[in-house]
């Protein structure tokens, strides 16, 4: 009976890398970042709204019950906003691999955290050492991927135009890390705001709602322009609008994991699928992903970190 939770689980999980391309590639096409983002709160939004009205079968969203709660209720679609701009920021100069890599790793952290501080009405779920072994052997396999994989060379030039360039990297990889941050604190806040309104659909819209009210003021504020590229006079792939929806399959998918097989195993279900993803992106250049070759240390680094991860979130 566990075969379609699993196999829903993996597929995902594979989603979210894709969500990521497809994202970048709008961006590419816009001229930025906040409108690819735009675009994608806009349409998952839309589809939030069509699921509360089939599932709740009413117009009424009833957010008047969180003007007594703490105003971080109200934070879930700004942390989106971080989470899916920081990934479109970080995946060109990273690459989908390292990008979803440190992603995970900001979100296990920052979960661990919020577990054992029991941050915005979460359950409570004391650091036990298992838990920082688990965090431990994440950040292993993170320094396997990143580090190890670099070649290194007795004749290796350090001028300044090297050094910028690998500072350069770690700024990205930090970018990618605060998206995974952004991502943890969204899930917990959406997982209180669920519970409050009766509804995980309505948290997510609620999510989207604030993220584009943030997202124009963002837009506003620094006066980005968009400017449509149509790169050799070819047409938009059909895919690339398909981020939002992507990002709504992901919020259901979850919501039907965590009530079957429950959160622990549906978090190492759809990190699995996630690297799978990631490897496969990278691997095979699709998308609009640079075309990386594939090493032994990059699938051992994947295979550590996903190991730590099950002890997280298992023991």
């Amino acid at each position: 009976m566990l075969f379609l939770p699993v196999v829903i689980g993996i597929a995902v999980g594979i989603l979210l890398p894709i969500q990521t391309s497809v994202n970048t590639k709008l961006s590419d096409r816009m001229g930025s970042s906040f409108g690819s983002t735009l675009v994608s709160f806009i349409i998952s939004g839309i589809m939030c709204l069509v699921l509360v009205l089939a599932f709740n079968h009413s117009p009424v969203m009833g957010f008047g019950a969180l003007t007594q709660d703490p105003a971080w209720v109200w934070l879930s679609g700004i942390f989106g906003v971080i989470c899916v701009a920081g990934s479109i920021v970080a995946m060109p100069h990273i690459g989908s691999v390292q990008t979803v890599i440190m992603t995970v790793l900001g979100m296990l952290v920052t979960g661990l955290i919020i577990d054992h501080f029991s941050l915005f009405y979460s359950l409570q779920n004391p650091l036990t050492a298992a838990r920082v072994i688990g965090a431990v052997i994440v950040l292993a396999g993170v320094l396997i991927v990143v580090a190890m994989g670099k070649k290194t060379s007795q004749n290796a030039s350090f001028d300044e135009a090297g050094k910028s360039h690998v500072l350069r990297q770690w700024l990205f990889r930090l970018v990618a890390i605060c998206a995974g941050v952004a991502s943890a604190c969204q899930t917990a806040v959406n997982g209180y705001v669920g519970a409050v309104l009766a509804s995980p659909f309505k948290a997510a819209l609620l999510a989207n709602i604030v993220g584009i009210v943030f997202l124009i003021i963002l837009i506003l504020a620094t006066r980005s322009r968009f400017q449509i590229r149509n790169q050799s006079n070819t047409r938009f792939p059909w895919w690339i609008w398909l981020g939002g929806i992507i990002g709504t399959i992901f919020m259901v998918g979850n919501v039907y994991l965590a009530q079957t097989i429950g959160t622990g195993m549906a978090v190492i279900l759809t990190l699995i699928g996630q690297m799978g993803g990631s490897l496969v992106l990278d691997t095979a250049g699709l998308l609009g992903v640079s075309k990386k070759a594939l090493t032994p240390n990059r699938i051992i680094g994947l295979v550590v970190m996903i190991v730590g991860a099950s002890i997280i979130q298992m023991l």
